[in-house]
């Protein structure tokens, strides 16, 4: 025989491989999430401080979508 058998899995060690490889899948789609919001809010940013027109549009929309109170206060300092 030129290759030995392979040890069988059994269904649960499958479960929890298959379990682990979703894991890692998850953790790295959030991953990338951040990394495109980071992306996204330093343009964002920096075009509040550089467009006025896209600061008068964008703003009210801005203040409207974010609705925790402290994360209204964090913010503010870059709409103004």
């Amino acid at each position: 025989m030129l290759f030995p058998m392979a040890q069988q899995k059994t269904p649960a060690e499958r479960l929890a491989a298959l379990q682990e490889q979703m894991k890692a899948a998850k953790e790295d789609l959030k991953a990338a999430e951040r990394r495109r919001c980071e992306i996204i809010g330093a343009a964002v940013v920096a075009l509040l401080k550089s467009d006025s027109e896209f600061k008068a549009a964008i703003l009210p929309k801005i203040r409207e979508a974010v609705t925790n109170p402290r994360d209204k206060a964090a913010i503010e300092t870059l709409l103004v």
